[in-house]
């Protein structure tokens, strides 16, 4: 791997990465850099500050969905509409975890789809790690007015604007897929992120204080009820995107970002169809650890390790994907881990692992790379 991989000296590969939200999109965003060039939306929130350029859309065309809609689908070339396939235009997809949606206001909300969204157009706010920077919140102090309302989740009045766009072209009868390619074309962004499936699936999170969808028990209650397993409602009846077998069979390259598994892989990987298909699938298939020295980089992860009794460090989280992963990419600091991982089958490779600044996101890039260049 000394020869470090380059675009002058290699084709891009198929690559499709399944993620969730902070840590997937922070993971997303340098390899989308890397395929797509970067974002030319850099702006932050404000009066007139929204720039309306957009990045080549080449691969992708608008044409009127049907007469009663008035709205526009992105299709891509040789495919239905608003569903992926690679492309020469196309070497990139990220399939993002849906089980976090929940209803707000009678608002459909997103957050992983979101946060993904923002974290491409480099809107989001990195300090909070959700959320877009320079938000206001007019709005959330107005409904703070009638307790009744379910002001313990924070929508900024940009990102209320948002989930306000998604409801109304749900209203209008487009799917969550095409709405995706909508609201990515309208941040300047290449369409090339997709919700892992069309229908409902709510992941609950099963505590001694009962079961709890997975926004109250993260946000509304801080994740400090103890949880004791996990529940994914609708999941059993949900099929994956339209596409996403056949672009499993077609990658060269799958990549399991440094998400959360419990609450933002496993939603993806428990739908009908995906796991038997990435065990056929001839791609390299790598994961990302989330842990460093047994700590989560972020969110409740060690007590749901706890609570699956698996081992609180990378080797659990291996665990999790042990019949179908090649290689797993940890932190220099877990190298003892290694032989355990070995033992599951899996090639340990250690390195930095952190996604904290954007030379953090392109180094870890450059280094997946150069072991796809090396395994494939």
């Amino acid at each position: 791997m000394s020869d470090s991989f380059s675009l002058e000296k290699h084709v891009l590969p198929k690559t499709l990465i399944f993620a969730g939200g902070v840590g997937g999109a922070r993971f997303h965003k340098g390899f989308y850099d890397l395929f797509y060039g970067a974002n030319r939306v850099k702006q932050s929130l404000g009066p007139d500050s929204v720039s309306h350029e957009r990045n080549n859309l080449s691969g992708i065309t608008c044409k009127k969905s049907s007469p009663y809609t008035g709205f526009h689908d992105c299709t891509q070339s040789g495919s239905k509409p608003c569903f992926p396939s690679f492309s020469p235009d196309f070497p990139l997809h990220a399939v993002i975890n849906t089980g976090d949606d929940f209803a707000w206001m009678g608002l459909k909300v997103c957050p992983d789809l979101d946060t993904n969204l923002y974290t491409l157009a480099e809107l989001n706010n990195e300090e909070r790690g959700w959320g877009l920077k320079n938000d206001t919140w007019s709005g959330l102090s107005m409904l703070k007015r009638w307790p009744e309302n379910p002001c313990w989740f924070n929508l900024g009045d940009a990102d209320l604007a948002f989930s306000l766009e998604r409801t109304l072209l749900l209203r209008e009868g487009l799917n969550l897929a095409q709405i995706c390619c909508r609201l990515a074309e309208g941040l300047g962004l290449k369409p090339e992120i997709w919700p892992m499936c069309l229908e409902e699936v709510t992941t609950y999170v099963d505590t001694y204080q009962g079961s709890l969808p997975f926004q109250e028990y993260f946000v509304k209650q801080k994740a400090k009820p103890l949880p004791t397993g996990f529940t994914y409602k609708g999941l059993d009846k949900a099929k994956p995107l339209p596409h996403l077998l056949e672009l499993i069979q077609q990658a060269q390259l799958i990549l399991i970002a440094p998400s959360n598994p419990f609450v933002s892989i496993l939603p993806i990987l428990g739908l009908a169809g995906i796991k038997p298909a990435l065990q056929k699938s001839p791609s390299l298939k790598i994961a990302i650890s989330p842990l460093e020295g047994g700590r989560a980089f972020k969110g409740p992860l060690v007590e749901m390790l706890k609570a699956a009794q698996l081992p609180v460090s990378a080797s659990g989280v291996a665990h999790l994907y042990r019949d179908w992963l090649d290689i797993f990419v940890m932190s220099s600091v877990d190298a003892p881990l290694g032989s355990s991982v070995e033992k599951m089958g899996i090639k340990p490779i250690f390195t930095d692992v952190t996604l904290s600044s954007p030379q953090d996101r392109s180094r870890l890039t450059t280094f997946v790379l150069d072991i796809a260049q090396k395994f494939s």
